[in-house]
């Protein structure tokens, strides 16, 4: 998993734990570097998200870029932004029933 994080920053959190790594409010980890993760573990979590991997990666990489206006200093519209509550809603059922 620690591969998919570049080497200068998997030195920084490669210390943690798998429950700290993946902590859901404390995480360590960058929201690319967890996209990474995915990307790079699909065999494994690919009965998790019970998705296409494509989907997948187009629902993440669309929150990494439009919906982190923050990270990204990048104005939102309203269709963007209903699209992204969508890619939202869509993960968190998806992580929900995962972990629940």
């Amino acid at each position: 998993m620690l591969k998919a994080i570049p080497e200068q920053r998997r030195q920084k959190v490669g210390t943690n734990d798998v429950d700290v790594l993946l902590a859901r409010d404390t995480s360590p980890l960058f929201f690319l570097e967890l996209i990474a993760i995915i990307r790079r573990e699909w065999t494994v979590l690919q009965n998790v998200f019970e998705l296409e991997k494509g989907k997948v990666e187009i629902m993440l990489d669309e929150i990494n870029t439009s919906g982190r206006p923050d990270a990204h200093a990048k104005y939102v519209d309203k269709d963007e932004f209903a699209q992204l509550r969508l890619y939202f809603k869509k993960l968190e059922g998806i992580l929900e029933d995962w972990s629940g």
